[in-house]
């Protein structure tokens, strides 16, 4: 399954790689960056600096782009264009961020771009197109949507009376038929698919689990008992995350701790070290507000390292009481 967060960078890198218009603005905007090595942060420093500075003093021909109005407001579009798509990838890379998110995310998506202005959507065109093969929207949304997010989104509660348009159906039941051991549970699947979406038993709007319509774990735990085909698949399609951020996290906090200036550390002892710092982020969250995840001070490592030596030790000694 594609890791959401990734699919939403690489869109990024096929509109500013293949889309010419973008990809020339870019450039531009990447020439002028190198000319003033970062030193003037705001466009009206940039361009009086351009103003009263000879042309040669400037190298990647970055003055022409400073002074052009066409390449600001280009720069302009573009930004536009991407930060939607920036906000979709930090929430994407949320804890919080679940199958049922993926569609709906990249459905908003798309129908951003088609809401820009008529000089912006001729350059988008080819990228939108749905005969494109490569470097497009649809050969990305193919990549990224997969029937698991259709079905996911669809099990969401509050999701439960969308329409459900003939290609989300067709992708549903095949995705059932895929996970299903035998053509009886198949059928069970759809049929209690169709009583959850027309509120029939045994999912009546009287019962308790419709108080939880914004918790899909909570609803599916409480409906697994008289739903059993459906609620037991849906609960692990809700509890699954989007992404692979959980694991890249724990490799960056490995890195962390075992780190150049301590690289004699054990194995065992790094994934101790790694062990307990994840967790007790965890015991923090429920207490204050999440901590960064490079927040662990030297004194916080070098006492969570002594700790783990005196544990040790205490281990050595009653080996050691043992022995005959």
């Amino acid at each position: 399954m594609p890791c959401d967060s990734h699919g939403l960078q690489l869109l990024v890198k096929d509109i500013v790689e293949h889309i010419p218009v973008f990809k020339a603005t870019l450039e531009q905007a990447q020439a002028v960056v190198k000319a003033v090595n970062s030193l003037i942060k705001t466009k009206d420093a940039l361009q009086y600096y351009a103003v009263k500075h000879a042309k040669e003093e400037l190298a990647f021909n970055a003055h022409k782009f400073i002074v052009d109005s066409t390449f600001w407001s280009k720069l302009d579009a573009l930004r536009a264009l991407l930060k939607p798509i920036d906000d979709a990838i930090k929430a994407s890379e949320s804890n919080k961020s679940d199958l049922a998110k993926v569609l709906p995310r990249w459905a908003e998506i798309f129908a951003h771009f088609q809401r820009q202005n008529p000089l912006l959507q001729s350059a988008l065109d080819d990228f939108l197109s749905p005969q494109g093969e490569k470097h497009t929207f649809q050969s990305r949304y193919r990549r990224q949507v997969k029937p698991i997010h259709i079905v996911a989104h669809f099990l969401t509660p509050s999701n439960y009376n969308l329409l459900l348009d003939p290609t989300s159906e067709s992708h549903i039941y095949s995705f059932f038929n895929e996970q299903a051991v035998s053509v009886a549970e198949a059928t069970a699947l759809q049929r209690e698919f169709w009583a959850f979406r027309s509120q029939s038993p045994p999912f009546e709007s009287q019962r308790d689990c419709w108080r939880h319509i914004l918790d899909p774990t909570t609803f599916w735990a409480m409906q697994a008992g008289h739903a059993r085909s459906l609620g037991l698949l849906a609960q692990r399609i809700s509890q699954t995350p989007a992404n692979s951020v959980p694991s890249e996290r724990a490799f960056s906090i490995q890195n962390l701790i075992h780190s150049k200036q301590r690289n004699r550390l054990s194995p065992e002892r790094a994934n101790k070290l790694t062990y307990m710092y994840m967790n007790s982020r965890v015991l923090w969250s429920f207490k204050k507000p999440m901590p960064s995840p490079y927040s662990l001070t030297n004194a916080e490592e070098v006492e969570l390292e002594e700790q783990l030596l005196r544990d040790e030790e205490g281990e050595d000694d009653e080996d050691g009481d043992g022995d005959p």
